[in-house]
């Protein structure tokens, strides 16, 4: 498998990447899939899902704002994503370990944001560089 596309992410206004995909709910919210979504990197191996979301984080709270690729929002609005409850995985710092296969790629540090129904709920910076001494031989 391919190093996989990261989804977009804003935190208060300034542009990250996630290196996790949210779910959200094909056929409700104004969320449908496309027949004919054009060209784009959701049709190569670096984007096996077909899709790329941004995603907006304001004032604690989750937002689906744009999809590209297999599916689209209906409503230009961001749209806040109440049915969502998981971690997201915001790389940051430099690219330190590069993985070819999924998201499997180690940078300096990750954020890890815990969402509850579209809420954040929690947000812990995790340190790789002991994740990283032991990849040494």
């Amino acid at each position: 498998m391919t190093a996989q596309t990261h989804e977009n992410l804003m935190i208060d206004g300034h542009p990250r990447s996630m290196m996790s995909c949210p779910d959200f709910p094909v056929g409700s919210f104004g969320i449908v899939e496309v027949e004919n979504p054009g060209r784009g990197v959701w049709y190569s191996t670096a984007c096996w899902r077909e899709y790329v979301g941004t995603w907006v984080l304001d004032n604690g709270r989750l937002f689906l704002w744009r999809l590209e690729g297999k599916y689209r929002l209906q409503n230009p609005d961001p749209l806040f994503a109440s049915w969502y409850s998981g971690t997201l995985v915001v790389p940051d710092g430099r690219l330190v370990h590069y993985v070819h296969m999924g998201f499997g790629s180690i940078y300096e540090r990750e954020i890890h944001i815990t969402v509850a129904n579209g809420l954040v709920t929690h947000t812990e910076v995790v340190d790789n560089r002991a994740r990283l001494e032991a990849l040494r031989p």
